[in-house]
């Protein structure tokens, strides 16, 4: 009976630390350009585009956000990348679009969505989880969860 207890406890403790190697990724979000985009921009201006003080890339071109519609993931990204809450980064974002500052950031519906807005517009920045990076993409800052 001990050899059998001893047994689950190791079957148990390997399965967890084989889904825990398997998900490091979802503790971490990239902000992210198509592979065609010709922008590379700091995180300094990352943060300006995604906070609302910075609208347009350093050839004048103007910077299309990304935004994704999980709003766990949303959460995520602006508590950690920017300190803020998602609800005041829309009141931020709302105020400039009702003042004809800027235009919202566009939501997406999920990833793949992300990917292919990021496919068409070498101007839109966004942010996927770091698990869900391929080849079409570049990772420009990779934020940590806290």
């Amino acid at each position: 009976m001990y050899n059998d207890l001893v047994k689950s406890a190791i079957r148990v403790f390997l399965a967890l630390v084989i889904l825990t190697a398997a998900c490091p990724a979802f503790g971490q979000i990239s902000i992210v350009v198509s592979k065609t985009s010709p922008h590379k921009p700091t995180e300094a201006d990352l943060k300006n585009f995604f906070s609302g003080t910075k609208f347009s890339w350093e050839n004048g071109a103007t910077v299309m956000i990304l935004d994704q519609s999980s709003l766990k993931m949303t959460d995520q990204f602006y508590k950690n990348f920017l300190g803020q809450t998602t609800r005041k980064m829309r009141k931020i974002w709302t105020r400039l679009v009702l003042s004809g500052q800027a235009k919202a950031p566009h939501k997406c519906k999920d990833t793949p969505e992300v990917k292919k807005m990021l496919g068409e517009n070498p101007n839109a920045v966004g942010f996927i989880y770091t698990s869900e990076l391929d080849d079409s993409l570049v990772e420009l800052v990779r934020v940590e969860f806290k």
